[in-house]
């Protein structure tokens, strides 16, 4: 994914000003035909409307986000560029509960380009990101702030040969450096039950080599395969439990601490990983393409999707837990119709997983200092078809598109706390069947046109509560299914849109336009999360669960 770069020539722009969200966008020359620069922003402000309503929950609940980033390029020389870009964003959402949830995100990106002489292309990128998840919990007595953050520095060097006898082959190192703050507790002054908790950092380096090359055999056959060595350090200072051999890890069977020091190497994994992909034109409008890959994961992402809102937790390989790996095979038929008014494209995926991350039944992923004991090691698969239409011409253009997918985990061993559904495979919290998008426009005229969206999903997977048991004077117990087998209620939604541009005068330096838009037509409640009470009673979590107006004036300038 790569960003668009400003233009170098002329100004233009972009305001939009909405009564929930307001946008721009500016880019020009810095230096004529030399250098450029484009930045945008957006903003909600959508509290406002929220205080109008007669909910008493959403009354009490608030929402919002912003973004903004800029990128700037410049020529130095006539054989080398340099181009800069940064990227902020903030989510801030507030429950009826007085529960704050905010999420913040920085990123900056430094690449420098040099031609050489006979065309080989070098590139070197120096790139960071942060990424900050708090939660906060004004709930008088038990209030508290929870904080973690995802650091990485990444320094990576491409050099690009010249093409030559049909072939182009590139070959790359990088470096990046993770920095994962776990969790840092801090209950409110009125809180007198709970202790501060600070884990300490986790850190890792992730090395590679890699090598590609495509290959054009033919008019009609083309080849990419390509080949990356991995290796990756967990690195000190770090306090290593370790565990009786044939013995479950837990509390109880720790025999021994290893002590690392500062910058020292607390182990150390390593992966090759092959690529090959194959492209077959049968005509000038239809393709068939073939891939394979294999990836190593050493940063893991545990989700925990019992909670109102599903948290997640970062955490690195290290001395007993390894990186994940997946293997995948994908073959897809593209096809043009009509003199390309139409593309169309089918395609199927298989996945095989192993070494996956889960956490045992009744497990505690945060703020754990021994959280390998409530981890396991599992292996899984996934597989799928996707299926794309697209109308390019006319007045009615759109495209559909339509995913059938699966995916699933298989937690088993011999010992039955290391288990997990009694050893039979269970849906992951990815697997959603059925994916549909339905987009649509309508030109009326050159200054008319309505727009649609339609989209609908299965609802992913929960381990909800099938029972419980109450005793006079004692608070309730649940009784829990085996792991992901209810699902939340699935979503859909439809969201229809007017856009009236006014008439532009050759004259004019600016063109001006009207956007109306209906999000959440026929206003369903979908759900965000469900979550269940001590007592077992199910309470739904939805977000803008309402239909939901929007007025919007669009200006545009160059």
């Amino acid at each position: 994914v790569k960003t668009r770069e400003g233009n170098m020539t002329n100004y233009k722009g972009k305001i939009s000003s909405g009564i929930v969200t307001s946008r721009f966008s500016f880019e020009g020359p810095t230096t004529k035909n030399k250098g450029s620069f484009i930045t945008t922003g957006r903003l909600s402000y959508v509290n406002w409307l929220m205080q109008k309503t007669k909910n008493i929950d959403i009354l009490n609940s608030s929402a919002g986000f912003g973004d903004f980033s800029i990128k700037v390029n410049q020529m130095v020389s006539e054989k080398d560029k340099i181009s800069a870009s940064s990227y902020l964003s903030w989510d801030n959402f507030k429950l009826a509960s007085d529960t704050t949830f905010q999420i913040q995100n920085l990123g900056f990106h430094l690449k420098w380009d040099h031609l050489f002489d006979g065309g080989s292309l070098g590139s070197l990128n120096l790139v960071s990101g942060k990424t900050n998840s708090n939660i906060v919990d004004g709930n008088g007595f038990n209030a508290f702030t929870m904080t973690s953050s995802l650091d990485y520095y990444k320094l990576k060097y491409v050099f690009s040969l010249a093409e030559k006898n049909r072939h182009k082959t590139e070959i790359g190192l990088e470096s990046i450096l993770y920095n994962v703050n776990p969790g840092n507790f801090k209950p409110s002054k009125s809180n007198g039950i709970a202790d501060p908790v600070k884990l300490p950092a986790d850190l890792g380096i992730e090395n590679a080599l890699f090598i590609s090359d495509k290959f054009d055999i033919s008019s009609a056959l083309s080849v990419i395969g390509g080949i990356r060595f991995t290796q990756f350090s967990k690195i000190g200072p770090s306090s290593v439990y370790t565990y009786a051999d044939g013995m479950p890890k837990n509390a109880n069977e720790v025999i021994d601490t290893l002590n690392f020091a500062k910058n020292s190497i607390e182990k150390s994994y390593y992966g090759i990983e092959p690529r090959l992909s194959l492209k077959y034109s049968l005509t000038n409008s239809s393709s068939i393409k073939i891939g394979f890959n294999t990836i190593h994961q050493y940063l893991h992402l545990i989700s925990n999707s019992t909670s109102t809102v599903p948290t997640d937790y970062w955490l690195n390989s290290n001395y007993h837990i390894r990186p994940q790996r997946a293997d995948q095979l994908s073959i897809g038929l593209f096809k043009n119709l009509k003199e390309n008014k139409y593309e169309t494209s089918l395609e199927v995926y298989y996945k095989s997983l192993n070494q996956l991350l889960d956490y045992k039944e009744g497990g505690n992923i945060l703020l754990n200092e021994q959280i390998e004991t409530d981890l396991i090691e599992g292996i899984g698969n996934s597989y799928g078809t996707e299926l794309f239409i697209r109308k390019n011409t006319g007045k009615l253009t759109g495209w559909i598109s339509y995913t059938y997918s699966r995916s699933f985990r298989q937690f088993e061993s011999e010992f039955t706390e290391e288990t997990i559904s009694n050893g039979n495979y269970f849906p992951s919290y990815f697997d959603k069947p059925h994916d549909l998008s339905i987009v649509g426009s309508y030109s009326f005229s050159k200054r008319v046109k309505l727009n649609w969206n339609f989209v609908y999903g299965s609802g992913r997977p929960i381990t909800a509560p099938d029972g419980k048991y109450d005793q006079q004077y004692v608070l309730s117990l649940r009784n829990y299914s085996e792991r992901n087998q209810y699902r939340i209620p699935d979503y859909h939604r439809f969201d229809l849109g007017l856009n009236i541009d006014e008439n532009f005068k050759k004259n004019k330096s600016y063109k001006g336009s009207w956007s109306f838009s209906i999000y959440n037509f026929y206003a369903r409640k979908n759900a965000f999360s469900v979550f269940f009470n001590q007592s077992g009673f199910a309470y739904k979590l939805s977000v803008l669960g309402t239909v939901f107006p929007s007025i919007t004036y669009n200006i545009t300038f160059e």
